[in-house]
């Protein structure tokens, strides 16, 4: 069947080892509607990216992997109008909507935009999201997925549209902080990081050393720095780290107080990027998902990549759910391993390097 050889070409293609169920269901309408990828404009994931695919996304590691297999990044700056938009739906609506709205935006006169999202992420609601922008769209169900596409998007409501990328856009948080969605945390301070400060906050200073030159290692929107930064004077800088270059842009405008202290940094600190060395501490929240898979892997390859950015003797500290066992893979090159308090569901672990 062609399809399966549309699953088999994508695997050996090696564009997306993980691919998530709701590009599956997509390729299956790929094949059913004869729609091939060259020219087409892919947003919110690289799982579908070929040879003369417009690729958008903000992630450092997507970019790099996707630019690898012929496709081209997405230029916000020109006002091309592309024939087929595909758009593969994140958890946070907001975020969604808002690509649905770009899609819309940059699609050519009776283009075909294709939306695609598992059903636990809303996918369910994908045909009265399409609707809610005066689109009428066709829908398919597979893999546990929604897939909805039109090509009516001329009849898209401009009012709609607008709104949609405004909410998705940069702005103040609640608590005054820039964000955007799609990022770590976008609506609020997460709770693994919210006990870490706290950690930070009641434990004695002979327990950890905060001090010198450090770094963050998946930043997010820079909750975290902003503390140490504002708490321990004798920082004498702090570099925040994200694979997410939207993540880099907000901690950069919430940490413009502080000046020569802190830096900036856009890169996949699980991958090769070249992160800074000799440092006195690192602190990180790694992340342990990928779309709706653990990945284990994840944490202790930024464990790893500590452990190479990390001076003798110098200060690791970690947010971790209670149940990931990373104290196994840190005493690999790590000592005096301790969790320094558990609670929520979270634990923080302190480790000084060998």
């Amino acid at each position: 069947m062609v399809k399966i050889n549309l699953l088999k070409l994508f695997g050996k293609m090696g564009l997306n080892v993980r691919m998530r169920e709701s590009e599956k269901a997509l390729l299956h309408v790929l094949e059913d509607i004869s729609v091939n990828l060259s020219e087409a404009l892919v947003m919110g994931a690289v799982g579908l990216v070929g040879r003369g695919t417009v690729f958008h996304t903000p992630y450092k590691g997507e970019s790099d992997l996707a630019a690898s297999k012929g496709g081209l990044p997405f230029d916000p700056s020109n006002n091309h109008k592309y024939a087929k938009i595909i758009v593969i739906g994140t958890k946070q609506k907001e975020e969604t909507a808002g690509l649905v709205a770009m899609a819309l935006e940059r699609a050519a006169h009776d283009a075909l935009v294709m939306v695609a999202l598992e059903n636990d992420w809303g996918g369910k609601g994908l045909d009265k999201l399409l609707a809610s922008f005066g689109c009428p769209a066709d829908h398919f169900s597979k893999h546990k997925s929604r897939v909805v596409w039109t090509s009516s998007s001329q009849f898209a409501d401009p009012a709609t549209i607008d709104k949609a990328l405004k909410a998705a856009a940069l702005h103040r948080r609640a608590d005054g902080e820039w964000t955007e969605a799609g990022v770590f945390s976008f609506e609020k301070l997460d709770r693994g990081t919210a006990l870490l400060i706290e950690t930070l906050n009641k434990s004695r200073a002979d327990i950890f050393t905060i001090a010198g030159h450090g770094a963050d290692f998946g930043c997010g929107i820079g909750d975290l720095s902003k503390y140490i930064l504002k708490n321990f004077d004798v920082v004498k800088k702090l570099t925040v780290i994200d694979h997410d270059s939207r993540a880099v842009s907000c901690a950069r405008l919430n940490l413009e107080e502080f000046g020569t202290r802190t830096g900036a940094l856009w890169a996949d600190i699980a991958s090769n990027d070249p992160l800074p060395r000799g440092l006195d501490f690192v602190v990180m929240n790694p992340p342990f998902h990928q779309g709706k898979q653990q990945r284990i892997d994840l944490g202790q390859a930024f464990i790893s990549k500590a452990a190479e950015s990390l001076r003798a003797n110098s200060t690791l500290l970690i947010v971790a759910n209670v149940h990931l066992p990373y104290e196994e893979k840190l005493k690999e090159d790590f000592k005096d391993i301790m969790v320094l308090q558990s609670k929520d569901g979270f634990k923080i672990i302190q480790a000084k390097r060998k």
